[in-house]
């Protein structure tokens, strides 16, 4: 579809938001993240900041967000978990 429609057209943001909704189902948030920008992006090209298809996206970038920061988080205690063991 990107080929034949064009980087901005709501089907390709559609696709682009499904891909990301997969990668978040399967803990994979850096991707998640990734690809609900592209969405984002190429919505922005159709509607205005406050059109609320816009917001929708932009809370499940922020859900992207906060998942993958909580993974991070986890795997440094787990890290000083190893570390305080190791000494």
């Amino acid at each position: 579809q990107l080929h034949v429609l064009g980087e901005n057209h709501l089907d390709v943001a559609q696709n682009y938001n499904n891909i990301s909704s997969a990668h978040y189902n399967l803990g994979e948030y850096d991707q998640a993240i990734e690809f609900v920008q592209k969405a984002l992006k190429s919505l922005l090209q159709v509607y205005r900041e406050n059109h609320p298809t816009i917001e929708v996206s932009m809370k499940s970038l922020i859900c992207c967000v906060e998942k993958a920061s909580t993974l991070e988080v986890k795997k440094l205690d787990e890290i000083s978990v190893l570390c305080a063991e190791t000494l």
